[in-house]
């Protein structure tokens, strides 16, 4: 039973990462794309309640779904993920893993389990330590932005919005997604395969699901914002 819900929150806890790592991606090429190549801008000033809506909507949806990682009290929050691999540790066992391949026929032979790596406490602790690091920064800089304004607007006057706003840092939450991707692939390799994490920092650009998906939404926002406002590369030019 531990397991099947571990890997539900699990599938979860990978869900929200992808979710706010699309709307940041896609928010932050629309606008580096409308900076950088004058026909994107008067694209996008043609239909200015549109994008400005669709650039509205990324936000919410980024900090939204970072809210519902960090929160304490959210239901699928990533600290009862935690909690949950920490009190069954039994999980990540070489006889659990190797139950677990047999009932699905995976064909591993016996010197594979020999190799497979079983966390201690501490790991849990290591890992515990690094997700606080950055509840801590969202807690500081973005949860008044997603409780003060997104979900219950306590705020109205733009001064108070744009200082809101101005807490938040694009540089910040690159490392924040790239962290919780690499976390969420720790952990299912750990589950399926035995595979002992990399606890030691930086995590920023470490390759993972989350990184591809935000290449992935990157070059769809560039493509398109291209081909929709009639950009030309430079070498296509000469």
């Amino acid at each position: 039973m531990s397991e099947a819900k571990f890997k539900k929150e699990l599938e979860i806890f990978e869900q929200e990462v992808e979710k706010a790592t699309q709307s940041y991606y896609a928010e932050l090429t629309l606008r580096r794309m409308a900076e950088e190549h004058p026909e994107v801008d008067d694209f996008l000033e043609r239909t200015p309640l549109l994008w400005g809506g669709c650039v509205g909507a990324l936000q919410e949806s980024c900090i939204i779904a970072l809210g519902r990682i960090f929160d304490k009290n959210s239901l699928h929050n990533l600290g009862n993920l935690l909690r949950l691999a920490r009190n069954n540790q039994q999980m990540f066992s070489k006889t659990s893993l190797r139950q677990r391949t047999r009932s699905l026929n995976r064909p591993y032979h016996e010197q594979f389990f020999q190799a497979v790596y079983e966390p201690t406490l501490a790991d849990f602790d290591r890992i515990d330590s690094l997700v606080e690091e950055r509840r801590n920064i969202y807690e500081t800089n973005y949860q008044n932005l997603r409780h003060r304004w997104i979900s219950h607007k306590g705020v109205s006057k733009p001064e108070e919005v744009a200082e809101l706003f101005n807490a938040t840092n694009v540089d910040e939450l690159k490392e924040i997604f790239d962290f919780l991707g690499w976390l969420h692939e720790a952990l299912f390799y750990l589950f399926i395969d035995g595979r002992a994490p990399n606890l030691d920092g930086p995590f920023v650009g470490r390759a993972s699901h989350t990184t591809l998906m935000a290449t992935l939404v990157t070059h769809e926002a560039e493509r398109f914002l291209k081909e929709a406002a009639g950009v030309r590369d430079k070498e296509k030019k000469s």
